[in-house]
């Protein structure tokens, strides 16, 4: 079991050890180059993703490799950052969201920071999932969540913590009902990363590529196991 003190309003190089130390361990990012221009993304796991996809759905051969790859990374930081949320508190989740962008920024890699914005976005619509906004029912849920939502805003901002990054965190509240049925979630999910690469697939290609981030999110969730958060 590993035990880290963790605090919201200060930066302990403690702490930025502690999620350099996650990432690199859990996500295998290796940086090759001290500008950030070259990272290792297990480009092999990567071709091989690609090539099962393409078996069942041809049209993914047409789909821009690099870019995908960049998807990848940017979906396993995404990943990860939910199986903290539903593993901590949500105060734990917020310290996260500032570690990780420090992390990417730190690294000079904030583009993946700024391009993650779409699967939060999808993550947190993915809540809604059931709510049928034409009934009142559905309405009440919906507004429930948001509420919710920056009610905790409210509660955690202050100067010096970044807006974006708070947001991020609490963007992922009330997913997990939704990620109980898994489907929904990673549907959304993979349906961003789909408009992202501007393709579409078949149902099986669909039901491979979900499988795959449902892999990313439950090593992570292994890892997080072994963590004990100290306040």
């Amino acid at each position: 079991m590993i035990s880290i003190h963790l605090y919201l309003k200060k930066h302990k190089r403690q702490e930025r050890l502690f999620a350099a130390f996650e990432y690199n361990k859990t996500i295998n990012i290796i940086i090759k180059d001290v500008n950030g221009a070259k990272w290792s993304n297990s480009n092999s796991y990567n071709e091989l993703i690609v090539q099962k996809k393409a078996e069942v759905d041809k049209t993914f051969q047409e789909v821009d490799f690099q870019k995908f790859s960049n998807e990848v990374l940017i979906l396993r930081f995404e990943l990860f950052s939910l199986a903290w949320f539903h593993q901590f508190d949500t105060k734990s989740a917020i310290n996260h969201s500032i570690f990780t962008k420090k992390y990417l920024v730190d690294n000079k890699r904030e583009d993946l920071w700024n391009n993650a914005e779409p699967y939060n976005q999808a993550i947190a619509e993915s809540a809604n999932y059931g709510y049928d906004p034409s009934t009142s029912s559905g309405k009440a849920g919906r507004l429930f969540i948001a509420k919710t939502r920056m009610d905790l805003f409210n509660k955690y901002y202050n100067d010096s913590i970044d807006p974006k990054c708070l947001a991020r965190a609490l963007n992922r509240y009330g997913t997990n009902s939704s990620w109980k049925k898994m489907s929904i979630t990673l549907g959304y999910i993979e349906m961003s990363l789909c408009k992202n690469l501007n393709c579409s697939s078949n149902d099986d290609a669909n039901f491979q590529l979900i499988a795959v981030l449902q892999g990313f999110y439950e090593g992570s969730k292994q890892s997080l196991q072994e963590i004990k958060i100290i306040e």
